[in-house]
């Protein structure tokens, strides 16, 4: 078995008010990011994400087997 690789993804919102001004729609989907994310760090391949507090960036760090599993 290979040694876990480490992988920094950031994320970018698609427009810059995206916290204030995400329709209900917007933030159902948003929750169910959040709970795959929070999914992905009970198994352990999320180490550390978060978002900055005014939304302008998100950043995850990822210990998997592959770059097609970071995918």
């Amino acid at each position: 078995m290979s040694p876990p690789l480490e992988f920094i993804e950031t994320l970018m919102p698609k427009w810059e008010d995206f916290l204030v001004t995400m329709t209900p729609e917007k933030k159902e989907v948003m929750g169910e990011h959040f709970a795959y994310n929070r999914r992905l760090f009970d198994e352990g391949k999320i180490l550390l994400g978060g978002a900055a507090t005014d939304g302008s960036i998100g950043i995850i760090i990822l210990r998997v087997g592959s770059a097609d599993e970071a995918q």
